[in-house]
């Protein structure tokens, strides 16, 4: 059994200092965004750069500081859960 390796990185707004979390298996590059803060343009350059195939956005709730950047979100990756 090998161990998994799981990249986190994270990006926060300048607005509120919200933080949206990628979080990758290095070795197969899928990946998950944990909330969509207000400048989601920032976690999807964190997700291209690090070659992230996004299979899902988590939100762990809706205040509008953690899913103003949905919209962008899925409109950069597709209609994800």
């Amino acid at each position: 059994m090998t161990a998994q390796r799981i990249r986190v990185e994270s990006a926060a707004d300048g607005q509120f200092a919200t933080n949206s979390y990628l979080v990758m298996d290095e070795d197969t590059h899928d990946a998950v965004i944990i909330d969509a803060n207000f400048e989601p343009g920032l976690i999807v350059d964190l997700a291209r750069v690090a070659g992230a195939d996004v299979k899902a956005v988590l939100l762990t709730h809706t205040d509008l500081d953690h899913i103003a950047g949905l919209p962008v979100l899925l409109g950069e990756f597709g209609a994800l859960p």
